[in-house]
């Protein structure tokens, strides 16, 4: 019985079937459904493999199941050009206990409700192996098919599938490398190619003379309209949307576009980028209950030139905790080293800096490496009088209720424009900084029984009085009508001083909605990208073609084609030194423009009379 089933297996009867095309798409649709299902597979409902790809982490178990699909499917070729049965056979039975045995294991391993698109993948692979079967059963066929899409030249489906398998990136190389390692062949690999070449090239010549019978079935006639907008209007309106949908994408017009806010801040003061003085996380973001840019553009006119007063705009108030979150512990050295910069500081020896440190939170962002995290950083040299302050304030009495104001005037930009590359604070020509006052508390603590001491800072309001305006403020007509606003140039100093807790007003601009396929990496590298390999493939389209004008315009090329056949037939019955022989006699035909011309007649013969 065993002899009988396998010489019935590798000597079968018949001249054989192809069905590795068949098996070949088999494959490629396992490898979908599993890319696709890979979740459910694995007894999850809440990840996709898009969102891996998004994360840049794809899960490994993924990538070694889909390594190996490929490998089997490597050896399958091999399988095929070797025209192995043996091999063909141990294949199909190590792949049919190997699904076997995976598929029981996860039945065992996942829920019953969750199998049902898991199971996709499984009938998929049972299907493959059936073929595969029959494959074993009928015996590979002396002379394989090329390809599944070159046996007819008029199919418009076929041709599309043709061009698909060739656009697609290292499956063509891949293919001709695998068939040049595994068959019996005299050629050498670059010999091989060109082999390869002219059959595509054939091809081509077959399918664009059926066309050229189609678009101009006689000698001079014009190319019917129908053709020119399936062929010109087409690849005039694809070019121009590939042009222009970057524009549009990344512009006020785009219904995808949301609101880019600001979701969290952190503000740290720092002495001299050595101690940390002030800590302070927001007490509230919200909306803007007025037209905020619209108001700050009419007192300061440093900001028309970013037009904060666009309605699509969005204006949100961070507001800040007045005081330190921490307490301010220093060490006695670290104190000794703070009056040491502040005495060399009013003595002119040296400056002493504040550190402002902003670190933002944004919804979203373009073409920015540092993600929606935003950190702000400026520096702040104390005048004479902020650095004497400061040093009676470190070394005063620690009593209950001490408190010492230093001042700290043009401290800091409390405006902050949120673009969707990234966010900057507003400095006009004038400074527009804000004044501000710190001040050192002392208190006891009763909860741990000792003096504390913590910093508070306090800075002008954006208006008169606060920042909330109405129509008490002189300014009310400037901020609402646009009437009076020479006289309240806030970019210019205010001797009125408001004292408010920290803040910062945010201008955001909108931003376009992530799509799945198309990243938010910003407009020029957008541009550089993806709009300039688009442009090199319609350039490949449209230019190069008089290189190979003698190829690629036979008027008859069943001779060439024969030969190229020939040479298929040669290799495919084992007889090299005709394969060798024929292709000698391809090079020297392709060698001789004058030779090919007179065995594939002049280029007007393929009209109809």
């Amino acid at each position: 019985f065993f002899i009988a089933y396998f010489t019935n297996i590798f000597s079968p009867n018949g001249v054989g079937m192809d069905l590795y095309s068949l098996m070949f798409i088999i494959d490629l649709a396992s490898i979908l459904v599993f890319t696709f299902t890979y979740y459910y597979i694995q007894g999850s409902e809440s990840g996709s493999i898009i969102t891996s790809v998004q994360n840049n982490l794809l899960p490994g178990p993924f990538v070694l199941v889909l390594f190996i699909i490929i490998l089997l499917m490597i050896a399958d070729r091999v399988c095929y050009i070797t025209r192995s049965l043996r091999a063909k056979w141990l294949l199909t039975v190590t792949m049919t206990l190997c699904v076997m045995i995976g598929y029981v294991c996860w039945v065992q391993s996942v829920e019953p409700t969750q199998q049902s698109l898991g199971l996709a993948f499984f009938l998929v692979k049972l299907l493959y192996l059936f073929v595969s079967c029959i494959q074993l059963r009928k015996g590979y066929a002396i002379e394989r098919r090329h390809d599944p899409f070159t046996h007819d030249h008029e199919g418009i489906l076929l041709w599309v599938g043709y061009q698909a398998y060739r656009a697609v990136p290292f499956l063509w190389e891949l293919r001709v490398t695998i068939d040049w390692s595994c068959e019996t062949t005299a050629l050498r690999f670059p010999w091989y190619l060109v082999v390869e070449d002219m059959y595509d090239i054939i091809y081509n010549r077959y399918v664009a003379i059926v066309d050229t019978e189609e678009q101009q079935a006689v000698f001079g006639a014009p190319i019917t309209r129908g053709r020119k907008v399936l062929d010109g209007v087409t690849r005039i309106g694809i070019m121009i949307f590939v042009i222009v949908f970057p524009l549009f994408y990344y512009s006020s017009f785009n219904p995808a576009s949301v609101t880019n806010g600001v979701t969290s801040a952190v503000v740290t003061v720092g002495f001299d980028q050595s101690s940390t003085i002030f800590e302070s996380s927001i007490v509230s973001i919200e909306p803007y209950p007025g037209n905020l840019g619209r108001w700050l553009q009419n007192t300061r006119p440093g900001l028309r030139p970013f037009d904060t007063a666009d309605p699509q705009k969005s204006s949100q108030l961070v507001n800040l905790g007045s005081c330190s979150n921490d307490l301010w512990g220093v060490s006695p050295q670290g104190l000794r080293r703070m009056n040491e910069s502040l005495l060399a500081a009013m003595a002119n020896q040296s400056s002493v800096t504040l550190s402002l440190q902003l670190e933002l939170q944004r919804l979203a962002s373009t073409g920015d490496t540092t993600g929606n995290a935003q950190l702000l950083v400026s520096t702040y040299e104390m005048p004479y009088v902020s650095a004497k302050l400061m040093y009676a304030a470190l070394n005063a009495s620690p009593e209950n209720g001490t408190v010492i104001t230093v001042e700290l005037p043009n401290f800091y930009r409390p405006i902050i424009l949120n673009q969707p590359s990234s966010a900057v604070d507003f400095s006009a020509a004038d400074g527009d900084n804000v004044d501000c006052t710190m001040q050192l508390r002392t208190e006891f603590d009763a909860n741990i029984q000792t003096m504390v001491r913590y910093w508070c800072l306090k800075c002008n309001s954006l208006f008169s009085y606060s920042n909330f305006p109405n129509s008490s403020f002189p300014e009310w007509l400037c901020l609402t009508q646009g009437i009076g606003c020479d006289r309240f140039n806030f970019e210019v100093k205010s001797t009125v001083y408001s004292p408010t807790s920290m803040y910062f007003a945010v201008i955001s601009d909108r931003i376009p909605e992530t799509i799945a396929f198309l990243p938010n990496i910003g407009i020029i590298a957008l541009y550089t990208t993806f709009v300039l390999a688009i442009g090199r493939v319609f350039r490949s389209l449209v230019s190069g073609s008089a290189q190979q004008a003698m190829y690629q315009y036979m008027a008859d090329p069943e001779p060439v084609d024969k030969l190229v056949r020939y040479i298929y037939v040669a290799r495919a019955f084992g007889d090299l030194v005709l394969e060798e022989s024929l292709f000698f006699e391809l090079i020297d035909l392709l060698r001789s423009p004058e030779t090919l011309l007179t065995i594939t007649k002049p280029f007007p013969k393929h009209f109809r009379d």
